[in-house]
């Protein structure tokens, strides 16, 4: 897929749809073509190009199934160190081993991960909770971490996400963020369900098989196995395209006009600017960041 940006002496200039190749893990990273008297398309010296870095989350709604993904599995590890993704950097003095804050500093969106159960501390606390509604210190933890992520970059900001026990912790603890996307999250007397909660879920997840909901925000995987363990993991979530988006209502007009602010700041060719953007209504301003995203 090519989308044409126009012409300048004499060659037409496009931008290829780059999303299959292995590139840079922030970004669709532009590659210049043009176009001779014949028709044939060839690639132009990338230099004249200033360097884009554009993020992944542009489309839809709020965070998309490889996103989602990549914040799940950072959360596992014993190592504090967790790498960026999809133009999200981790925020070192928010970020541990069990709740990690990301920041993306292009749309001033932030994502607060909850790891799910890891050790014999985590199996107490889930049965703590499951047995008696007790919240011990991962729940006390995570709370201190969401809310001074909340702080820094407003609640409306902040998309909360987990996965089983973590799943359990976000829905105590992000109730003012953005949305709340879980999966796989368990079904137990004492979890509570937010209004602004999304759920994916197998549909033979071992905590949550038994629960069949039909409604525009949970999302299910359908099982092809009976096999629990990977029922329940990270790894169900290739069963859904990775681009799919899930979650709130969307970026805003200001957003889309602030993406649209920041694309044209780093472009340094006055052809690859979109024009009179201020004048545009939502719809148009959608597809004006499709384009320059060249995702659509």
């Amino acid at each position: 897929m090519f989308l044409f940006l126009g012409k300048k002496k004499n060659h037409e200039f496009f931008f290829e749809d780059t999303r299959n190749l292995p590139l840079h893990r922030y970004s669709a990273i532009p590659i210049l073509l043009t176009k001779n008297q014949q028709g044939v398309r060839f690639l132009q010296d990338i230099n004249i190009l200033s360097p884009f870095i554009y993020p992944m989350e542009i489309r839809g709604k709020a965070l998309a199934i490889k996103t989602i993904k990549s914040a799940l599995k950072n959360s596992y590890g014993y190592n504090k160190n967790k790498e960026g993704f999809d133009g999200y950097e981790p925020v070192a003095h928010l970020t541990d081993t069990e709740s990690q804050v990301y920041y993306n500093p292009v749309t001033k969106k932030a994502i607060v991960s909850h790891r799910g159960t890891q050790g014999i501390s985590d199996v107490l606390q889930d049965v703590a909770f499951a047995t008696r509604g007790y919240k011990g210190r991962r729940f006390k933890k995570a709370e201190k971490i969401q809310k001074e992520a909340e702080r820094l970059y407003g609640s409306q900001n902040v998309s909360t996400v987990g996965h089983s026990l973590g799943s359990l912790i976000s829905s105590e603890v992000g109730k003012n963020s953005k949305e709340i996307i879980n999966y796989n999250k368990p079904i137990l007397p004492y979890a509570k369900k937010r209004d602004n909660e999304y759920n994916i879920k197998t549909s033979k997840d071992p905590f949550s098989w038994f629960y069949q909901p039909k409604d525009d925000k949970t999302k299910v995987i359908q099982s092809d196995t009976i096999n629990p363990t990977y029922e329940h993991s990270i790894d169900r979530l290739n069963g859904l395209d990775e681009n799919e988006m899930i979650g709130g209502k969307g970026l805003k007009v200001r957003d889309l006009k602030n993406i649209i602010k920041e694309h044209n700041k780093r472009s340094k060719k006055s052809y690859l600017k979109v024009k009179n953007y201020g004048k545009m209504k939502k719809g148009e301003l959608q597809e004006a960041v499709r384009n320059i995203h060249n995702l659509s």
